[in-house]
């Protein structure tokens, strides 16, 4: 659905005439009337919120991230916590939602009255100045600035500074993201209402935020004692607290210097193959890491890639093949997934 959107969003000029082809050709039922009546009388205001979600973009590739096959487990708090930076912010600089702000500016009458936040590099120092419009004729714009200038520009020159941020459109969609964001951290938090309970996921967020514990290179900058602790969390890992502190100076200068991309999608996996070679190299110097290591790894904040399983299965082996023995279906779905690399 996301991917729909954002293509209906990036091509909207085209949707008008999209939906009378419907229409013509009789192709739906109820669904392209509906569309049509929306087109008709608000259509600016589906155009703004289309857009307001291509801005929200770090939600969705968030979302994406943590749908993956390898480590995930181990960027899994880092991603959030960017997130939630992200919605610190959202709303409150006309650039947290560019394309929104775009559209507030296009549909924007340039008359006097309308308020401007332009940006000055020449001054000292550099910033923001907040203005209106006194005039527009021919094509030229008179702005009054804070500091009583008054300066005559071109139309366009002033319509990309356009205060959007009073705007009730503005106002509206940078509540709704904001809104959702809070919700997540609140959720993240344990900072719900007595019936909301069951949803508090603060557990887990701590958890994400100790198994970081198992990169390398995040430990070579975070790791210490009280992470160590912490880790009791884990269940698995609760009857080893003590020999992880044993061997927590080894696996310290094991980890020292050590620097390792985080970037990680769908198809690119180089940060879990980094880690995993990573401990197939220093493991056996600290035995308790490396099997508590083994474990942490072993888990997964999504179901998205055992359903992938699932429907790889399914594919492989159809109705004819029910019968087929567990250890070639193992051995099939092991090579299939590891792109039939062997040891």
């Amino acid at each position: 659905r996301e991917e729909c959107s954002n293509e209906i969003s990036k091509n909207f000029g085209m949707l008008p005439g999209f939906v009378d082809t419907l229409l013509e050709d009789e192709i739906g039922d109820k669904l392209p009337k509906k569309m049509k009546a929306i087109l008709d009388h608000q259509s600016e205001t589906l155009e703004l919120e289309l857009a307001c979600n291509l801005d929200l973009e770090p939600i969705i590739s968030t979302c994406y991230t943590l749908e993956g096959d390898g480590l995930v487990i181990l960027l899994a708090r880092a991603k959030i916590d960017t997130l939630l930076a992200f919605g610190d912010t959202v709303g409150d600089r006309a650039d947290t939602l560019p394309n929104v702000a775009a559209l507030l500016r296009k549909q924007t009458e340039l008359k006097t009255g309308v308020k401007v936040y332009e940006y000055f590099a020449d001054v000292t120092p550099p910033r923001y100045f907040k203005g209106s419009i006194t005039s527009v004729a021919r094509g030229k714009v008179k702005v009054k600035y804070e500091d009583n200038k008054t300066i005559e520009q071109e139309e366009h020159e002033v319509r990309q500074w356009i205060e959007v941020r009073e705007m009730d459109e503005w106002k509206r969609l940078a509540a709704a993201a904001k809104g959702g964001i809070t919700y997540l951290r609140n959720r993240l938090t344990g900072n719900l209402p007595a019936q909301q309970k069951n949803f508090d996921c603060s557990h887990m967020y701590e958890v994400l935020r100790v198994v970081q514990a198992f990169d390398p290179s995040w430990a070579a900058q975070h790791l210490d004692a009280n992470v160590v602790n912490a880790l009791a969390v884990v269940k698995p890992l609760r009857n080893m607290t003590a020999a992880l502190l044993r061997e927590l100076p080894a696996y310290l200068v094991a980890t020292a210097g050590v620097v390792i991309d985080h970037s990680e999608g769908k198809e690119d996996h180089s940060f879990t193959e980094q880690v995993l070679k990573w401990w197939a190299t220093n493991g056996s110097k600290f035995p308790a890491w490396a099997e508590a290591a083994q474990i942490i790894f072993a888990f997964t904040p999504n179901s998205a890639a055992a359903e992938r399983v699932f429907s790889m299965l399914k594919s492989m082996f159809g109705d004819q093949q029910m019968e087929t023995l567990a250890d070639i279906i193992q051995t099939a779905l092991m090579l299939r997934i590891n792109e039939r690399r062997v040891g």
